[in-house]
């Protein structure tokens, strides 16, 4: 049968009521299968050829996935015929044969019926349908039933083909309602794909859909009216006919693929139902056929809804069909729909981007005006429509298969085929201007087609969802509209903005973003939009404003999309655009200004916004209208300047406007701008593009506008980067800040931007890398690497002028960080410090600058000169890292090795090379040997490797020797190198040949003798001494080493003795060097063998500590010193020298004086108990003007080894030890911390701090008395150093040990730090602890009450409460009232005396005021919101909360609930009694209580309404007081203050 018989043939079986009973008839599936195949062979033999097919098969084999546009160009048809055949068989009326025209039309009309059958609704299929598993998937709404038939998608197949035929329009074949039941199927195809990719499977499920589709087949459909009444005459026919059908299906060439109508196991292909495979197969191929439709030539002809139909159906399947290839299964069945998606989808894109540019007919005579306005007007409506399909997938709000990444591949493509419409609308204006006029007379544009319009500015969109529909509210409305009409500009959401809009840029309420369209005509001279790009324009515009940009992927997306469409814009639409998003930055949604800084961040860095560079000199022409020079006065937070600004200097208005969000009040919007700003310095300037023009341009263009902004905005920066409270802004802040000094000393561009490095700068990364956030920290320690290194490239002599301090801070700030607690943060430092230190050691030049700085670094670890900010915390830090570095290396002994062979030669030529690097050398040598796993390493590494370390034995020596005979800094880092030295020979004793070892020791001894070795060194050569005394007799018995160490230490005492005895001799003169460092010898001798556990009357044979094993041996070795000898050293710790002369004994003697004793004293119980008076009376001299801090510091130090030494003994000198807390008073009845004389004890100060804390947590000592407080006193000392460490250590482990350590001392610390002695709380307070012993930490010599101390104590109260949780805060709360507040209420106490009388003590009226001013504190608030605090961010967190956040915030609203009932109930009763009294006595506080009162209306208004409902005088009152009280305060901050001036007048202060 032909064509046209077939054709007749489904017009026939939908007319005729019998047609089954013939058993040659066949169904409706059937026959449009036939009649596809038919149009497919007719087409083929009349010459017609789907150019974008052809142009598939070259796509593929380019194997490019981005969109490539078809042998379509503008101006050729998609369906090209030879010129051989005769032209009238080449339509569609020559195609169908004898088909009339009336006939056609009833075609139309049956396939629009066929492409609306459904299979019935799930209450008619759920009975019959036994699949549990769809049946689960359909009632709990995880997936809709199948209802596309296999007639509906094949008669769609038939209606495609044939609409694509020249002719069809003509032929009436395109009905509105045809194509509306198109539409209307796609989408029900991408709802029943969507939910089959979520709920079915594809492959191991095909049999159980399939025998769900056969049972299925029972069910009535919704075809015609007729067709219920033939099913059942069809199922009894079906059988016949079956093998011919399938014979012609696999005999014909264009039938549809066997695999997409039958899958494994499934039923017959008559069956109506299809599995989830089949229909996504089908729909395919019907999407197929709909994506080539807009390229048809006749598409323009088209009316505007169906051209907007069509438009929609075509990114529907252009987005479905990417979404289907987001799929995470491989199986073969997945792998066939993703080719054949990726086939439609690039014929989609490839028809949304060209169908605007075909000519819509084949004429070769010029069109007359009329036709050319109609041309104008269709290519505008078409591309409103595509950017209305296109807008909500790029915003990612239609609804795809394979959820979250189908839509994320959707929005790319979307994307894609938006840029690359813009692009080829851009490249055909430049190509035939003449065919996209800017304006002409009597074209419909948006201004003149909405002259009555009364629409919303709704953001909402209205999308068709009926097939049958006439499509009166079926468009997505994009803009103003009429009715009747489309309306043609893409209108987004009005911005909310806090400035005025510029007047020249306002626009109507009616369309308020068409501005590229509206109030220009009235402008002569001014140019005009063209119609499509105005369109391009409004979309852009939409995207920018999107409002659910707060996700990061839509985000993400919509800035790329503006970002490739705006270099394809003309100059005009570009202006609009950038000026727009400039107007975003200034909206009130946080949203718009996150998108418009991401945004502005992308578009700085295109080449194409920046004037080449050989006509940066030259006036860069603009492309808006000539306004008025800025104002120099107005800042860049106003909106009019940079909109002005945009006129002539674009690039430097957004500039301007990415670095005003800075200072945005949305932590969010901040991170986003400096991230921004970091990217575009980092992509500018610092990483230089290709030489090229457009790059240059780049470079030049940014440095010239940093060269304007760089001062302030470096300023910003900082302050971002300190003081911000969100640790995401201090992160970018400082990326920016960091890029923003580089850009400053990058070669080309310090010659514009002036150098901004300065120690303000060094000192905030410094102090980032303490920051409390881990991503604060790993970011500081990245940024000084990464300046430091930056310093080192190019000139490398000019690299190294200036370059200590930062080397410095480097050392002092980034090294320690390889010891904390985040491994992440770790392990990035111990990669740091392989990358700043041991490599260019490795691999650079010896003498190249890297290595200097390397060399430099490792040089202060040993005590150097260079040892301005570091701390004994740094050389552990080293060995750290040297020891993670190794761990990390491919071979860990061929390193080692390298490193080792690196030493040895640097050490061996040491007399050639710069002290700096020496000591270097001896720092690097001293981190390998530091570590006791490294240990083992190294000694395995020389044994095998056979180094010769003979130098070990000589180095420390001649090191000494050139010390000695240099001086200043070169003498302090061969000092810092010979003890290093000796320390490295300590560790390394085992290696060094015994008779080598011998010859060593007895020179040490020999200079120990004759005190040559300075008194740092001194410890370091007792402990070489007795390493090498082991390694000297390597096959003796442990009694054996310690008596040959028994035998040195006699003789080291009888020479210390001898020598300290003469000093005693009034006749000769004392000499202070070898007096202090006989004592310093003394004490390291007497410690030798020491162990914490010995009882001191035995000796301790047990080995351990960190030292190797072969010093272990002399643990417990005791040599006790003479009595002689300890008399003498006594001596010396006494203020005079015996004699008659009483010469006064230097302090540093008697300093070292006291170690050697306390030393001593470690070792025999009998001297402690004589000593512990002497120590603890230099420590209560500490008021005595001329108390020296290191006496002080250092019997501290001793009593707090005693403490855990002999703990009985040392617990009765807890109050003097805790009196140094605050050392450094003068007089009891002074304010110690503002006392001048406190500052040189600082140290001691920091001493008690650490020493008292660690007793503490170890149990030594407990809380008693008012230890507690005056740790929180030292929380606020004037030494940072001092106030931090005890912060610290106070909110931290101290607070872990005992979690409600603030929380107990809380409400008794007013009393306290108030000196409030009579109170019973401070009483309570003063002898807790103490065991009736009457021996309790007291609070003498710490004056904080009164106005002086109130800040103080203000900061010490906020301290407490913020490591409090919600319910102790709310105790706290209730305690306050009830003490203090309540107290107050009560006659006859001292706190209702302090109340009413006006005369009464200072320190009584602080306790109240400060009660009150703490209960209105932000701090003591339970579960407060953001937002009613202020400064809060108006983004939604899209993250989902887990389970304990949701936990915790119901907890926290029930404590504000709860809170707030109390607050009301208890404490409000509480106020009113109280301001009766305090206004009786006209009393100062009245003034703390209203305030008070006040910030309880504002947070609490309603509550207070209602719980004074039964009074309402009192309320009015209370209203009436409040107000006042905000009056008074107004006036107060309004009234200036003034000073006189020369002659008379007041002058205001500024």
């Amino acid at each position: 049968m032909s064509l046209s018989d077939h054709v007749l043939e489904l017009l026939e079986l939908n007319n005729s009521a019998d047609s089954l009973e013939d058993g040659n008839k066949t169904e409706p599936a059937d026959l449009c299968e036939r009649i596809a195949m038919d149009l497919s062979q007719a087409m083929e033999e009349v010459g017609l050829q789907n150019t974008s097919r052809e142009s598939e098969s070259e796509n593929e084999e380019g194997g490019d996935d981005s969109f490539v546009r078809t042998k379509a160009k503008p101006g050729r048809p998609s369906l090209s015929s030879p010129s051989n055949v005769d032209p009238s068989l080449c339509n569609i009326r020559g195609i169908l044969g004898n088909v009339s025209s009336t006939q056609i039309s009833k075609l139309t009309e049956t396939l629009t019926d066929y492409m609306s059958s459904r299979i019935d609704t799930v209450e008619d299929l759920m009975p019959n349908t036994q699949d549990t598993q769809v049946n689960e998937a359909v009632l709990t709404g995880q997936a809709p039933a199948i209802t596309l038939t296999r007639t509906s998608i094949c008669a769609a197949i038939v209606f495609a083909r044939m609409a694509a035929l020249p002719g069809a329009l003509g032929a009436g074949l395109i009905q509105m309602q045809a194509i509306g039941a198109l539409v209307a199927l796609l989408k029900r195809w991408k709802t029943e794909v969507t939910a089959a990719a979520a709920s079915f499977p594809k492959a191991s499920k095909s049999s159980s859909s399939a025998s769900t589709g056969n049972k299925r087949n029972g069910q009535s459909q919704k075809r015609m009216p007729q067709e219920s009444e033939r099913e059942n005459k069809r199922s009894s026919k079906r059988s016949r006919g079956e093998s011919n059908r399938e014979k012609d299906r696999r005999d014909d060439e264009s039938s549809l693929d066997e695999e997409s109508l039958v899958g494994e196991n499934d039923g017959p292909s008559s069956v109506e139902s299809l599995n989830p495979n089949q229909l996504t197969l089908l729909g395919l191929r019907v999407a197929q056929e709909v994506a080539e439709l807009p390229l048809h030539r006749e598409f323009m002809s088209w009316s505007e809804e169906a051209r907007e139909s069509l438009i929609e159906a075509t990114t529907l399947v252009m987005c479905t069909c990417s979404a289907l290839q987001a799929s995470k299964k491989k199986c073969q069945q997945d792998r066939i729909i993703s080719d054949r998606a990726l086939q439609t989808e690039r014929s989609a894109a490839d028809s949304l981007v060209n169908c605007i540019l075909v000519e819509p007919n084949s004429s070769e005579s010029p069109q007359s005006s009329s036709q050319d306005i109609e041309t104008l007007t269709k290519r505008h409506e078409t591309s409103v429509a595509i950017f209305r399909g296109l807008y909500q997938n790029i915003a990612m709000k239609e609804n795809v298969p394979n959820g979250e990444s189908g839509r994320l591949t959707a929005a790319t493509s979307a994307s894609k085929a938006l840029c690359n419409f813009v692009k080829g609308v851009a490249d055909d204006i430049s190509l035939n201007r003449n065919r996209w006029p800017t304006s002409m007379k009597g074209a419909v544009t948006p201004e003149s087609s909405t002259p009555g319009d009364t629409s919303s500015d709704s953001d909402d969109m209205q999308v068709a969802v009926t097939p049958k529909s006439s499509r009166k509210t079926a468009r997505l409305s994009c803009g103003p509209s009429t009715p009747g009409r489309t309306s043609f500009g893409a209108t987004p959401v009005r911005i909310k903005g806090g400035t005025k809009t510029p007047r020249r840029l306002s626009t109507s309420g009616k369309d308020p973003f068409s501005i590229a369209a509206k109030g220009r005509s009235s402008m002569p001279g001014r140019p005009q939009q063209r119609l499509v790009l105005s369109a391009v324009l409004g979309i852009l515009q939409k995207l920018v404003s999107e409002k659910g940009a707060e996700r990061t992927a839509v985000r993400a997306n919509v800035v790329q999309t503006v970002q490739s469409c705006s270099q394809h814009l003309e100059a005009l639409e570009r202006a609009e655009l950038l000026r727009f998003v400039i107007q975003l930055t200034y909206s009130k949604v946080s949203v718009h200004r996150l998108t418009a800084a991401e945004v502005l961040g992308h578009i700085l860095i295109e080449p194409w916004l920046w004037p080449a560079k050989e006509a940066a000199g030259s006036p860069r022409p603009t492309v808006g209208w000539d306004l008025p020079d800025d104002d120099p006065s107005q800042r860049r937070n106003s909106l009019t300047p940079l909109v002005n600004r945009s006129a002539r200097n674009m690039p430097a208005a957004l500039f301007g406007a990415l670095a005003g969000r800075i200072t945005d009040k949305a932590p969010t919007v901040r991170t986003a701008a400096l991230s921004a700003l970091a990217r575009l310095i980092r992509e500018g300037i610092n990483k230089l593009p290709d030489e090229t023009i457009e790059g240059a341009s780049v470079t030049d263009g940014l440095a010239n506008v940093l060269a304007e902004e760089s001062f302030s905005l470096a300023c910003s920066l900082r302050v971002r980067g300190s003081l911000d409270e969100k640790s995401s802004v201090r992160k970018a802040a400082m990326d920016a800040l960091v890029e923003l000094l580089v850009a400053a000393e990058s070669t080309g561009v310090s010659s514009v931007i002036r150098p901004l490095l300065a120690e303000e700068d060094i000192d905030i990364f410094v102090e980032r890398c303490k920051d409390s956030s881990v991503v604060v920290r790993r970011a500081a320690t990245e940024a000084l690497t990464y300046l430091l290194e930056q310093r080192l490239v190019g000139n490398e002599a000019a690299a190294l002028d200036g370059i200590g301090s930062l080397v410095s801070a480097w050392t002092s700030s980034v090294l320690p960080t390889v010891m904390d607690a985040e491994a992440s943060v770790a392990n990035k430092s111990v990669e740091l410090v392989n990358r700043i230190v041991i490599m260019p050691l490795l691999t650079g030049a010896s003498d190249g600058c890297a290595s200097h700085i390397s060399w430099s670094i490792l040089s202060t670890l040993g005590g150097g000169p260079g040892r301005t900010r570091i701390s004994r915390v740094e050389p552990d830090a080293m060995c750290k890292a040297v020891a993670g570095i190794l761990e990390r290396a491919d071979s860990k002994t061929n390193l080692l090795k390298s490193m080792l062979n690196l030493i040895c030669s640097a050490a061996k030529s040491s007399e050639t090379v710069s002290e700096q690097k020496t000591a270097g050398v001896w720092g690097l040598c001293n981190a390998l040997v530091n570590t006791a796993s490294l240990l083992k390493d190294v000694t395995g590494v020389v044994k095998r490797s056979k180094i010769e370390l003979a130098f070990l034995s000589t180095a420390w020596e001649d090191l000494l020797r050139r010390a000695t005979q240099s001086s200043g800094t070169s003498a302090l880092y061969l000092r810092s190198s010979m003890q290093l030295s000796m320390h490295v020979m300590a560790r390394l004793a085992p290696c060094v040949d015994m008779q080598l070892a011998q010859q060593t020791r007895t020179r040490i001894a020999a200079l120990l003798m004759s005190y040559e070795i300075q008194p740092e060194a001194i410890s370091t050569a007792i402990a070489a001494l007795k390493s090498l005394t082991v390694a000297s007799q390597k096959n003796a018995s442990a009694q054996e080493h310690k008596a040959l160490c028994s035998e040195w230490i006699h003789d080291l005492f009888l020479a210390c003795e001898n020598r300290l005895s003469n000093g005693f001799d009034e006749a000769s003169a004392l000499d202070e060097r070898v007096v202090v460092r006989a004592l310093c010898t003394v004490g390291e001798i007497s410690m030798v063998g020491f162990s914490p556990t010995e009882d001191g009357s035995s000796e301790n044979n047990s080995s351990g500590g960190k030292d190797s094993s072969d010093v272990d041996v002399l643990i417990g070795l005791k040599v006790p010193p003479s009595k002689k000898l300890v008399n003498a050293v006594q001596f010396y710790m006494a203020e005079f020298l015996p004699g008659k002369n009483q010469r006064r004994c230097p302090r540093p003697a008697r300093a070292h004086a006291f170690l050697a004793a306390g030393r001593f004293c470690l070792r025999d119980i009998r001297l402690a108990k004589e000593a512990l008076n002497i120590l603890a009376r230099e420590l209560h001299q500490n008021m005595s003007s001329d108390s020296d801090p290191t006496i002080q510091n250092n019997s501290l130090l001793i009593l707090g080894d005693l403490c855990v030494k002999y703990t009985n003994l040392v617990d009765r000198y807890l109050p003097v030890m805790a009196a140094c807390l605050q050392s450094g008073a003068t007089d009891l009845s002074f304010n110690i911390l503002s006392s001048p004389a406190s500052n040189g004890f600082a140290p001691v100060r920091k001493s008690a701090v650490i020493l008292l804390s660690g007793l503490i947590m170890q149990d030594y000592i407990k809380w008693r008395g008012l230890l507690f407080h005056r740790f929180l006193v030292a929380t606020s000392d004037d030494d940072d150093e001092v106030s931090e460490i005890a912060a610290a250590v106070l909110v931290g482990p101290l607070a872990l040990k005992q979690p409600k350590l603030f929380f107990n001392h809380f409400v008794e610390s007013f009393f306290v730090l108030n000196c409030c002695k009579a109170h019973p709380m401070y009483v309570a307070a003063a002898s807790a602890g103490d065991g009736g012993s009457g021996i309790a930490v007291g609070f003498d010599g710490i004056n904080l009450k009164g106005e002086s101390g109130r800040a103080r104590r203000l900061r010490m109260y906020e301290l407490m409460l913020s490591k409090m949780s919600d319910q102790e805060k709310l105790e706290a709360t209730a305690r306050l009232c009830k003490e203090i507040l309540g107290g107050a209420l009560v006659e006859g106490s001292e706190l209702y005396r302090a109340c009413t009388n006006a005369t009464s003590n200072e320190h009584v009226v602080s306790v109240v005021s400060d009660a009150l001013h703490i209960l209105q504190s932000k701090s003591i608030r339970v579960g407060r919101s953001r937002a009613r605090d202020g400064g809060g961010d108006d983004l939604d967190d899209p993250t989902r909360l887990n389970t304990g956040q949701r936990k915790a915030a119901a907890m926290g609203r029930l404590l504000s609930n709860v809170s707030r009932k109390h607050l009301v109930e208890s404490v409000l009763p509480t106020l009113i009694n109280l301001k009766a009294i305090l206004q009786r006595a006209c009393s100062p506080l009245n003034k703390d209580l209203m305030s008070f009162l006040t910030e309880m209306f504002r947070l609490y208004k309603s509550e207070v309404h209602e719980f004074l409902a039964n009074d309402p005088t009192l309320l009015q009152e209370i209203e009436y007081d409040t107000k006042r009280h905000k009056q008074q305060q107004r006036e107060a901050s309004m009234v200036p203050t003034s000073i006189v001036a020369d002659d008379g007048a007041p002058v205001l202060s500024p």
